[in-house]
């Protein structure tokens, strides 16, 4: 997207081709001709800041106090535009970190500061008229003092008792330390190895025996805990671990067969640069401080579990880590192999048979991205093009993501006619969940089973969101008849108690209005198809970084009409000619959601709640589930027909 500071209307020679405000002004849509674009009717729009619709700046800033674990109360910050006096945006601290965020205009503000635990104060800052960063970040964390009161109340105790105070070990295992302390109170821990702080954490205090789990690294390693109660009474203990390796015992043991995870020493490093390149702060940050010679660690497992198992002492999750390992290979030659075997087996023609004969060895691909950016590179020497390579991508994508919406509708699918028809169906031609339903539709008569079925098993769908969020939802993208039903609807009085009773009680009314059962449907699944690609942005934004990273956060896929990943990757590729990212890497960003998808458990099945039971039909094992990480697809039973045959009687 193009931003233009002021409004002034540009002349063209053709009167039919000019640029064309719209919105009061706020937008503007204008055609330009570059040697990169689609033809000479290529369109962009522009973002117009002016007087009436000024640029917002999203603000970060920090707070920080010496005892902030003190806090019981949030800290409040004000922000207040200097000329006018006018309150324009407030915030509240994060009460572990200090951050805080706010959205506003450049110009000059006053902050002010308050909190129960803390003594007001006020500061000021300004964003210049010609700022051009989206981001306004204060450099110097803002200094708070605590309240008097809260000073004059702590009282230093000695609540955290220990058996050892010296630890003394030889090999890497994982240590226990049992500890006994106050209830109801917050356990605060410092880790410093080699002098130095790597682990912050907290943990709530429920009981009195307390276990914490440490792995060391050989040296000296000082754990010093603070225990705050609930009048603020402090306690510390300093726990030493002096680790001490044995010759011939790693730091960090590893007793199962490494397999195909073992590597040489300079595999092994090679592996780590390339975790770390694929990492994400944090994690990024931690992992290009290991070394290796002083872990002991020898094998890719073994640097695979330090890394899960350090989680639960750094910024970063276990989950974090499972992300990484999915999307950084081990052995990148063979992975890259195994992706050429898939691609043969999807794809057809002349691409077909370029893919049968290519040996990656001679050509010098290493890496699965290597391999689509050769496909790309060679095209003109082929009978096939870009765009063939591109859709290959996408039908890999979809296959899978689709695939599992099909084998879980298979599984729970009664008629035997319905289920027959998703097995045989060919998902080459399908690209989303309203052509899956279609599709069903279309093909009734051919397998001898009718719409209804097909609207009873989609309508499972929808127990995925609670009822009165899925409603609003409905409500919001409907029209005409379907959405004056949906805006009259009162669910108690209709006795509707979940989502399913929604999409049964809009198949009803479809008699008595001017749409159909299969027009409500649809509303379903373009809906759902919406909330798919919200989760699978979410996804590739936790493995994107820099511009890429920028654009996913702030993409909105119904202003850019994106409503399938077809339209995502084309979206993302033609807005790498504006921002700082190229066409690979866009690639790569969706090889790795490939390989998330392909490696990740998809489906995960959670039982149906008890009180629901009863309400399906007999002898059928019912299931309601959720398609990867991602939170795709939750099914549960349905009672429209139950309802109709009530409403009949």
């Amino acid at each position: 997207m193009f931003i233009m500071s002021m409004v002034h209307i540009l002349g063209l020679t053709d009167d039919d081709v000019f640029f064309v405000p719209v919105r009061n002004g706020t937008f503007a849509y204008f055609p330009r001709l570059f040697e990169e674009g689609y033809g000479l009717t290529d369109i962009y729009l522009y973002e117009i800041f002016s007087e009436t619709h000024p640029r917002k700046f999203q603000v970060k800033g920090t707070l920080g106090i010496e005892t902030v674990e003190n806090l019981s109360q949030p800290v409040r910050i004000v922000i207040i535009e200097q000329n006018s006096g006018d309150t324009v945006a407030f915030a509240i601290a994060d009460s572990e970190t200090g951050e805080f965020s706010f959205e506003t205009k450049a110009g000059e503000y006053d902050m002010l500061i308050e909190g129960g635990d803390i003594e007001t104060q006020t500061t000021s800052f300004e964003i210049p008229p010609d700022y051009r960063e989206k981001e306004f970040e204060m450099k110097q964390a803002i200094l708070l003092s605590q309240a008097k009161r809260l000073e004059d109340l702590i009282s230093i105790r000695d609540d955290i008792r220990v058996k050892d105070t010296l630890i003394l070990v030889e090999t890497g295992d994982t240590l226990e330390i049992s500890l006994t302390l106050e209830q109801k109170a917050v356990l605060y821990l410092n880790v410093i190895q080699e002098e130095q702080m790597i682990i912050q954490d907290s943990f709530p205090v429920n009981k009195q025996e307390f276990i914490y789990s440490y792995l060391p690294i050989p040296g000296d390693n000082l754990l010093k805990f603070k225990l705050i109660d609930e009048q603020g009474n402090l306690s510390y203990k300093d726990v030493h671990i002096i680790y001490t390796p044995r010759p011939g015992i790693t730091a960090v043991t590893e007793t199962e067969d490494a397999g195909s995870r073992s590597v040489t020493e300079e595999g092994l490093q090679e592996y780590l640069d390339r975790l770390s390149e694929n990492a994400r702060v944090d994690l990024k940050a931690f992992i290009s401080g290991i070394d290796l010679a002083a872990l002991g660690i020898t094998t890719a497992v073994q640097l695979d579990r330090y890394l899960i198992e350090q989680a639960e002492n750094q910024d970063y999750s276990a989950e974090h880590v499972d992300l990484l390992l999915v999307i950084t290979p081990l052995n990148e030659k063979e992975a890259a192999e195994m992706r050429r075997q898939t691609l043969v087996e999807m794809s057809e023609g002349e691409l077909q048979e370029v893919l049968i004969g290519l040996d990656l060895e001679a050509e010098g691909i290493n890496r699965e991205e290597e391999l689509i950016f050769w496909l790309r590179v060679h095209v003109d020497e082929y009978n096939y093009t870009r765009q063939d390579v591109n859709d290959l991508i996408l039908y890999n994508l979809q296959s899978d993501y689709l695939g599992a919406y099909r084998d879980q509708l298979v599984s729970i699918s009664s008629n035997e006619s319905l289920g027959r028809a998703l097995s045989e169906m060919d998902l080459s031609k399908i690209s989303n969940l309203q052509e899956l339903y279609e599709y069903l539709l279309s093909e009734a008569d051919n397998y001898g089973y009718e719409s209804e079925d097909v609207n009873y098993l989609f309508s499972l769908l929808s127990q995925r969101e609670e009822l009165n969020e899925l409603l609003g939802n409905l409500t919001e993208t409907a029209s005409g008849d379907l959405l004056r039903v949906l805006e009259e609807l009162d669910p108690e009085k209709e006795g509707i108690d979940n989502p399913v009773g929604l999409i049964s009680h809009l198949l009803d009314e479809a008699e008595n209005n001017d749409y159909t059962p299969e027009d409500a449907m649809i509303l379903l699944v373009n809906y759902l198809d919406t909330e798919d690609l919200r989760e699978i942005i979410k996804l590739m934004i936790g493995i994107s970084s820099g511009e890429l990273l920028n654009l996913l956060l702030n993409l909105d896929i119904e202003q850019n009409h994106i409503r399938s990943l077809d339209d995502l990757y084309d979206y993302l590729i033609e807005q790498s000619r504006f921002y700082d990212y190229s066409e690979e890497d866009v690639i790569k960003l969706f090889l790795n959601l490939l390989r998330i998808i392909e490696n990740e458990p998809i489906i995960e099945e959670i039982p149906i709640p008890p009180d629901l039971e009863d309400e399906g039909k007999s002898g059928t094992a019912w299931i309601f589930f959720i398609l990867g990480g991602v939170a795709i697809i939750i099914l549960i039973l349905m009672f429209a027909r139950r309802r109709k045959q009530e409403k009949d009687d």
